[in-house]
């Protein structure tokens, strides 16, 4: 009988996943960001850390993430 209750247990499980799958990866990204941060964060408090996201592909979304972002540069126009 443990068994079969296991069983239905694992099969809610996988459909509330499924139902709830972008949930769970927004999750898991932001944990994943966070997790990356307190490292750079850690090794300097002062290091900026600039976060994309990359555009949709065939797998899903693709964070991207940089160390010393470049300087954005600008113009004035002439007066």
């Amino acid at each position: 009988m443990k068994q079969a209750i296991d069983e239905l247990e694992k099969t809610l499980r996988l459909q509330a996943l499924a139902e709830r799958s972008s949930h769970v990866e927004n999750v898991l990204r932001h944990a994943f960001l966070a997790e990356l941060a307190g490292e750079v964060w850690r090794d300097d408090p002062n290091e900026p850390l600039g976060i994309s996201k990359t555009e949709v592909d065939d797998s899903g979304y693709a964070p991207a993430a940089t160390q010393n972002p470049p300087a954005v540069a600008t113009s004035k126009s002439p007066t």
